[in-house]
Formats: structure tokens, sequence, C-alpha cells
């Protein structure tokens, strides 16, 4: 359970930094990281493996 905890914030920060790096059009989730952050845990874990994907290219 631990793991799968820092799994996910290794994620969020994986897109928050894909965010801010490719310049993410919406302004609201940049300037409230706590509306990333609830939409986040509020994925399953395989749609956060494929927003993941996405944002790998």
């Amino acid at each position: 359970m631990a793991s799968e905890g820092s799994e996910q914030g290794a994620d969020f920060a994986g897109i928050s930094k894909l965010g801010k790096r490719n310049g993410a059009q919406s302004g609201a989730v940049d300037s409230d990281p706590t509306r990333l952050v609830a939409v986040w845990s509020n994925l399953s874990d395989d749609a956060r493996r494929l927003v993941m994907r996405l944002l790998e290219g």
C-alpha cells in the first residue's frame, strides 16, 4: 500500500511538470493545484495510466 501511494505521488509530480512544460491551456488547473489533485485522485488506475501515456506522447 505504501508503494502505491508513493507511486501516485510520482505520477502527480510527473503530470504537474508536464503540464507546466507544455504550457497547459487551463489556468484554473495551474493556479489551483488542489483541483488537479482532486481530479487525479478520482480517476481509476486505468485512467491514470492512460493519461500518463498520453502526456508522455
